[in-house]
């Protein structure tokens, strides 16, 4: 393996993480806005859609 590899696996980590960090950012400047769902509303839609897709395979 050359010495190039770790410094690509690197660059590749560094961007990794920067990507989640902008996700996290977006997360929270979401949630500073209000632009939020309860989890047990979240979930309740989540089991409405699935039992909806089961009872349309019968």
């Amino acid at each position: 393996m050359s010495a190039v590899a770790p410094v690509v696996e690197e660059d590749v980590e560094t961007a990794k993480l920067e990507a989640l960090r902008r996700d996290v950012q977006v997360a929270i400047d979401q949630y500073e806005r209000g632009e939020y769902s309860h989890a047990e509303e979240v979930f309740a839609r989540l089991h409405a859609k699935l039992a909806r897709s089961s009872a349309s395979k019968i």
